[in-house]
């Protein structure tokens, strides 16, 4: 089936499209010979009936490589971000609900750090937050992302200039030997006609503990 719309028709046939109002629904698949071939994919995540679209998803393991937390962007904007996790290596997945809210946004990025923190950027699109549509780093633990829990810390990295819909984000990060962090993404980072710039933020951890508030 094909949307007419977006012109888009996936290789399982089901409508994907979050232009046009198809509710959007997220596929997994498997290869096993570095992406030469792949499995048939599986329809894993929807959520037709309270009208909420899972998208872009990040996927993380528990510190103890037991659990997978898959975290999706929620492209309806009608709540909180949404999440699951898996013990069986993705075989089978709990059924989608809301992130805490301060982890509410779009493509989020992940890392532990040393002392077993995680670190997760995107772009803030929590309902009510003063930073929405700028790029923000949610820093706890990951029990606190399955039990609900706000974590310990968030932080604005980098101001979106412009409407809080400005396009912001597909953000990299990664943590250097020293415990440094790199989160890289495209912003408007200064007002002006210039459009989005690529800008990296680094920063240490213990830098930021001392200066934000619990």
């Amino acid at each position: 089936m094909q949307c007419l719309n977006c012109q888009f028709e996936n290789p399982a046939g089901m409508k994907f499209c979050g232009e046009c109002g198809t509710p959007l629904k997220m596929w997994q698949t498997l290869s096993h010979d570095g992406g030469l071939t792949w499995e048939t994919p599986i329809l894993r995540f929807e959520d037709v009936g309270r009208g909420r679209d899972p998208d872009e998803p990040e996927l993380l393991r528990s510190l103890d490589g037991a659990q997978m937390l898959c975290l999706l962007r929620e492209n309806r904007r009608q709540g909180h971000s949404l999440m699951a996790v898996s013990g069986d290596e993705g075989a089978t997945w709990s059924s989608l609900r809301e992130t805490p809210w301060g982890l509410t946004g779009d493509r989020h990025k992940a890392r532990y750090t040393a002392d077993g923190r995680l670190v997760v950027v995107f772009r803030d699109m929590a309902p009510g937050s003063p930073s929405k549509g700028s790029f923000v780093a949610w820093v706890g633990a990951y029990d606190d992302v399955v039990a609900g829990q706000p974590g310990q810390y968030r932080i604005k990295l980098l101001h979106q200039h412009g409407p809080r819909t400005s396009d912001c984000g597909y953000p990299g990060l990664e943590l250097l030997p020293n415990g440094t962090l790199v989160a890289t993404t495209y912003v408007k980072y200064r007002p002006g006609p210039e459009q989005n710039s690529v800008v990296s933020v680094r920063f240490k951890l213990e830098e930021l503990d001392s200066r934000v508030w619990r």
